[in-house]
């Protein structure tokens, strides 16, 4: 068992900014200890300084007229005046500064080495599920998950690309859904996967399936590891392929599922989130939304191999996709919307050890 050892609560001023972070990031260069978040509706990042606990920027990109950028869904730090900027469905990732001026943009190819990728098809991010782009700066090189919802033999089809920024094509095209995923009339909840990159092996963790697929760079070759929670049942019951939009919202609200997994290249280890089951109602009768669920932290040598795993943390408090690895320890936001202690006036965050019982 794993025990969780708060490193420091962090309560920064808004100075009365109002924000809805969709996706976050944090600097940790030696030289900067910040925490970037991106409000999509505004198109807008704002930057803290969590060393002293205070308001740094706003980062205001516009929306509108000649210098208007695509919705962002994503984004990461790379410095200060090195901010990438992923748009999904606009089919482009852009460079900026902290100074709000797209300093260069990349324009994906309409077509995947393989020839698979369509109009109906693009490369996707929704950090609100934990579903991120890495950007890889040793080999200057960007990788996403393929959308392709609307394609019958989507879980028979590859789903990360590797965007080579050099060159402006593809580098590598690669990773299988579990077996489990692909049934006659069932289907997964979330059509999607959770990777990281270590080194030059990616691994690939998927909501309703207990084990890691670990890729090397080039996709070549597949390690397939078991990594189940303790708190989830040993078989995944997916839903059936024709369930009602609320049925299907129900369903992601009690089961329990595998959600954000991260590499702590500090401690040299992953995390892998797991969100626990619950019931459809509270003792109230109010219904139970996913941010309610309870849920746990596994961590796993970087082999896949489970070390071991948190207890239960209380639901409706930290938002478990809001979630980075900083050289302090795991920083969790705790901007859940239904935290009874939510401040308005503050950014409540906090940094956490794990530690072997």
């Amino acid at each position: 068992m794993l025990n969780i050892k708060r490193h420091s609560t962090i309560n920064i001023p808004t100075n009365g900014n109002q924000y809805n972070f969709t996706a976050i990031d944090v600097l940790d260069d030696g030289s900067n200890f910040q925490f970037w978040g991106l409000d999509q509706n505004t198109t807008s990042i704002y930057t803290y300084d969590l060393k002293y606990g205070q308001f740094l920027k706003k980062i205001q990109f516009d929306k509108e007229g000649p210098l208007a950028v695509p919705n962002i869904y994503d984004f990461h730090v790379q410095s200060m005046d090195s901010i990438y900027l992923h748009t999904n469905e606009a089919g482009k990732l852009l460079l900026a500064n902290s100074s709000s001026e797209i300093i260069k943009q990349w324009t994906f190819p309409k077509e995947l080495p393989d020839g698979s990728l369509t109009l109906d098809s693009y490369l996707l991010t929704i950090p609100q599920l934990g579903l991120e782009f890495n950007y890889d700066n040793n080999k200057n090189t960007a990788c996403f998950n393929i959308a392709q919802f609307n394609d019958k033999e989507l879980y028979r089809k590859k789903i990360l690309a590797v965007f080579s920024l050099n060159t402006n094509t593809f580098s590598s095209f690669f990773g299988e859904f579990p077996p489990n995923y692909i049934q006659q009339d069932k289907q997964p909840t979330l059509p999607i996967c959770h990777f990281i990159l270590i080194d030059d092996t990616y691994a690939i963790s998927f909501p309703e399936s207990h084990y890691l697929h670990f890729y090397v760079e080039k996709g070549l070759s597949r390690k397939v590891v078991p990594a189940k929670s303790r708190f989830l049942e040993d078989r995944f019951d997916l839903p059936g392929k024709d369930i009602s939009p609320q049925e299907d919202t129900d369903y992601f609200n009690t089961h329990g599922f595998y959600m954000g997994i991260y590499y702590d290249k500090y401690k040299k280890c992953i995390y892998r989130i797991v969100k626990h089951p619950q019931e459809r109602k509270d003792h109230n009768g109010l219904i139970n939304t996913h941010q309610h669920s309870p849920w746990s932290i596994m961590k796993l040598d970087l082999e896949g191999n489970v070390l071991g795993e948190t207890d239960p943390i209380q639901g409706g408090l930290y938002d478990y996709f809001m979630i980075n690895v900083t050289k302090k320890g795991l920083l969790l936001s705790r901007e859940n919307d239904y935290n009874p202690d939510n401040n308005e006036e503050t950014l409540d965050l906090e940094i956490i050890n794990l530690f072997q019982s």
